[in-house]
């Protein structure tokens, strides 16, 4: 692994920070913004590398801030496990197609999912979050849709956090729990897809162990205020333009690298 230089060891430890309080706040959903930060701000020029250390980096984050919402008791665990079960089964599925995807063409079309999924969560109806199916109606919507982001998160090597908080939306999970529980699906399934990259040695440990220990200051930081600030839609809209910025940045770069 190449030197990291003081102002990259320090990017690293400050993205710890910021990704931390997303998935603090937003479950999941503040993880696709991780890939972005890593190559981007922290400098990981190796898409590989900088997908293998994002995934570790996140999982291991997603199941510390997962912590606080267990003592809360805020996890809806029959949920967390109808959504990660399939999922895990969709992640080797999804394996076998990313084989034949080129890296930059990944992270394009990686940044078109990005966007497709803030349209979703920018449009989820209100009434929609406030409603509390009972569990076999929970289930029996959200296993298909586990399986189907189990597939996504294979394909583009990620935890599939952005797409697992609202997909447990829009099923009816109240908020509150829906965040709690997307953590326990994305740790789950973050070390599952880390597996391959740490065979190939497609991890930076170091950044890991920064990120992790600035989330998991994150995570302590918001233990308190977290329950408050998680609902409403406001966090969620905010966390949509946050996606369709990173994004649309994403896409332009890559689509640039696929022509040169």
């Amino acid at each position: 692994m190449p030197t990291l230089t003081m102002n990259q060891n320090l990017l690293a430890i400050g993205s710890g920070f910021f990704i931390g309080v997303l998935l603090s706040l937003a479950g999941g959903g503040g993880s696709a913004l991780a890939i972005p930060v890593m190559m981007y701000v922290i400098g990981v020029k190796n898409p590989r590398i900088a997908m293998g250390t994002t995934i570790v980096a996140i999982a291991l984050t997603a199941l510390v801030g997962a912590v606080p919402h267990t003592i809360r008791k805020s996890i809806k665990w029959s949920t967390a496990l109808s959504f990660t079960m399939p999922a895990l089964v969709g992640l080797t599925a999804g394996r076998n197609v990313a084989t034949y995807l080129p890296q930059h063409l990944a992270l394009v079309l990686l940044g078109c999912l990005m966007l497709f999924n803030a349209s979703i969560m920018i449009s989820i109806p209100v009434r929609r979050q406030q409603t509390n199916p009972g569990p076999r109606q929970t289930s029996s919507a959200i296993m298909p849709l586990g399986f189907l982001v189990g597939i996504m998160a294979g394909i583009f090597g990620i935890g599939g956090g952005f797409l697992v908080l609202p997909t447990m939306v829009i099923t009816g999970v109240p908020l509150a729990a829906a965040v709690g529980s997307s953590l326990v699906s994305v740790g789950s399934l973050g070390l599952a897809n880390a597996i391959p990259y740490a065979l190939r040695n497609n991890i930076d440990w170091r950044i890991v162990a920064e990120y992790v220990a600035a989330g998991a200051l994150a995570s302590a930081s918001l233990a308190k205020w977290a329950p408050r600030l998680t609902r409403g839609r406001k966090l969620i809209k905010m966390l949509a333009v946050i996606l369709v910025l990173a994004s649309l940045y994403m896409i332009g770069i890559n689509v640039h690298d696929l022509y040169t």
